[in-house]
């Protein structure tokens, strides 16, 4: 069995059960260490989740721990893709309730990587991360999570003129919040793509609504620690 007719199955199964994805990780709560993931924060973990369709169980999802920090907490991390049925229930949110924050910031994405005059799908296919803040929020559980896009299908190396990708797809992004690059911040983007070695490619890019305004970017492919100081000094 190929992996789309796995997903469109485990999608099926899931979807059929009741409940949400908070009850499906709720069954993991006893595998995964207290050291990592403690009491309140599996509540909180559960809580975020609980809003999500349980059929989310069937993408990628997981922890994500800052092992620079020395009493490092967990964060929530799940995933979709347009043109499923679990991507269908977000539309369907959306729509039928104006005040649905999360499930419009996701419909509206979806819809930007549908379009048929962007070429962000051919970029980053149709597949949007999501990350919950929840051991790193200090100030109570944001409104809205992490968004992600990742630019598997065509990726992006630093010696190949995508200037124009990397705005596009920081646009769309910034778009979730309502906000839209100003030149200081396109200068920086095209600085920092421009600065790549040719061996690196731009991993992801990921915005944070209720976080300070800006655009996180993972660059990947380093080969020397002095290559990635050489690259941070000049950008």
């Amino acid at each position: 069995m190929d992996f789309e007719t796995t997903l469109k199955l485990t999608q099926k199964r899931l979807s059929e059960e009741d409940g949400n994805l908070g009850n499906l990780l709720e069954l993991a709560k006893g595998w995964t260490h207290e050291c990592l993931v403690s009491g309140n924060e599996w509540d909180n973990i559960v809580e975020q989740a609980s809003h999500l369709p349980k059929s989310m169980g069937a993408f990628p999802f997981g922890f994500e721990f800052p092992l620079h920090d020395e009493n490092p907490v967990a964060d929530f991390g799940a995933s979709l893709s347009g043109g499923t049925p679990t991507g269908n229930i977000f539309h369907d949110r959306a729509r039928s309730s104006g005040s649905n924050k999360l499930a419009i910031a996701i419909a509206n994405l979806l819809n930007l990587l549908d379009s048929k005059d962007s070429k962000l799908q051919s970029v980053v296919g149709r597949k949007v991360m999501l990350e919950f803040d929840v051991g790193s929020a200090k100030n109570g559980i944001p409104e809205l999570p992490g968004f992600f896009l990742r630019p598997g299908n065509i990726p992006i190396y630093g010696d190949e003129n995508k200037q124009n990708d990397v705005l596009s797809l920081s646009n769309a992004l910034y778009s979730i919040a309502n906000w839209k690059l100003n030149s200081q911040e396109r200068q920086k983007l095209e600085l920092i793509y421009q600065s790549q070695p040719a061996n690196t490619r731009l991993d992801s890019f990921g915005i944070f609504p209720s976080r300070s305004r800006g655009i996180r970017l993972a660059v990947m492919g380093f080969n020397s620690p002095e290559q990635v100081k050489d690259y941070l000094q000049s950008t």
